[in-house]
């Protein structure tokens, strides 16, 4: 393994892991790539995704969810290896494995088109995910 799995590595070989706080609308995803910690307020309206740019975590979006999920389905994931989403040693972070994982979530949860949320750096990910999938985007969120 590389560096880039170093933490989530010496994670597994302590043995250790901290305990996820528990939330009614967080869920683990068993994916491709490894385990994804998802919440989702599954309501039946038009739905925001939103990938914290660690080392924010999806409990950094709590003071902002109830405003949105008054007029929105909120769905906010982990990439592997931020916050308690691991990867199996598969994931690169790459342009394509970052799409392919989007992907499986919303196909996942059965979305075919979403707003989009990118917060700081993650907003490569957005243009890269937008410009492969523009059928799957209805809007493109960029935050500083």
């Amino acid at each position: 393994m590389g560096g880039q799995y170093f933490i989530d590595s010496l994670r597994f070989k302590l043995g250790k892991s901290p305990t996820p706080p528990i939330h009614p609308d967080i869920s683990f995803l068993n994916t491709s790539v490894g385990k994804v910690r998802l919440l989702d307020t599954k309501e039946r309206k038009e739905t925001i995704l939103i990938i914290p740019d660690g080392p924010n975590v999806i409990e950094h979006y709590f003071p902002q969810l109830e405003q949105l999920r008054a007029a929105f389905r909120v769905v906010i994931f982990d990439l592997p290896g931020f916050g308690f989403s691991t990867h199996n040693g598969s994931y690169n972070y790459s342009f394509s494995a970052t799409n392919a994982l989007i992907l499986e979530v919303l196909d996942y949860i059965g979305l075919d088109r979403v707003n989009i949320v990118f917060p700081c750096s993650h907003g490569f990910f957005g243009l890269g995910f937008t410009q492969a999938y523009p059928e799957k985007v209805k809007h493109l969120v960029l935050l500083q």
